[in-house]
């Protein structure tokens, strides 16, 4: 059974689903660490990279709101990357596009 294990393991990694899995792990992160009265015109949209620099790109409804939401990045930031143990995944920064 063990290796039957790493032989999956060894194939999800060959496919990119490990990072995948480690992707919407941060993405899904991003529901715990908002503040309620962003959750509803905000949403974790994708992780991007510049090199092996990760960076988290959010989807913000209203350009008032992602005024808003610019003041609190920094602490965002730093709450996502106490999860980097969980999602194996650092991110460099956040990104906030106005859109649907």
């Amino acid at each position: 059974m063990q290796d039957f294990n790493s032989l999956l393991q060894l194939v999800a990694k060959n496919l990119g689903l490990d990072k995948k899995a480690q992707e919407f792990g941060v993405l899904s992160v991003w529901k715990v660490v908002v503040p309620d009265a962003y959750k509803a015109s905000t949403k974790a949209d994708s992780i991007y990279y510049k090199g092996k620099k990760a960076y988290l790109r959010i989807k913000v409804k209203h350009p008032t709101v992602a005024s808003e939401l610019g003041f609190e990045l920094e602490g965002l930031l730093e709450k996502m990357n106490a999860y980097t143990a969980q999602t194996g995944i650092h991110l460099e920064g956040i990104e906030l596009r106005v859109g649907r």
